[in-house]
């Protein structure tokens, strides 16, 4: 029930961003040329917060939002709730699985989930995109 309680968007959508930029500041990889798929901007971690925030901002007035915790199923329900655009969805499930992919090829290696950052170049500007005109600046 707390997932559906009443929240002021605009405060909510200032907590969720000061809380990632915290941890952009304290987890991300603040290296030249690096990409820290979880941390850095336009990563894994800035795709779930997103999620989040669309969930908990739209759930009291749409109970089926918080039927799922995971972030292709909340992903579909934003859609289908029409409180996230089709195309927009597709494409953070997509980079999200990439994502997920690359940074469990590196678990199973041992390194580090950084790439060079042309990697993934694209895709991350278009989260970074769909996170600005969803969360602001």
């Amino acid at each position: 029930k707390s997932l559906r309680r009443q929240r002021d968007p605009g405060v909510l959508r200032g907590e969720v961003r000061a809380m990632r930029e915290k941890m952009r500041e304290s987890l991300g990889s603040h290296t030249p040329g690096q990409f820290d798929l979880k941390q850095d901007f336009g990563g894994i971690v800035d795709i779930e917060f997103l999620v989040q925030f669309c969930v908990l901002s739209r759930a009291q007035d749409c109970p089926p939002l918080t039927e799922w915790t995971d972030v292709v199923r909340l992903l579909e329900s934003l859609t289908t709730a029409g409180f996230l655009a089709a195309d927009d969805a597709g494409f953070l499930r997509q980079a999200y699985c990439g994502y997920r992919e690359r940074a469990h090829r590196a678990a199973l290696l041992e390194v580090p989930a950084r790439l060079p950052d042309d990697e993934f170049a694209e895709v991350r500007a278009q989260v970074q995109a769909i996170w600005t005109a969803i969360m602001g600046s």
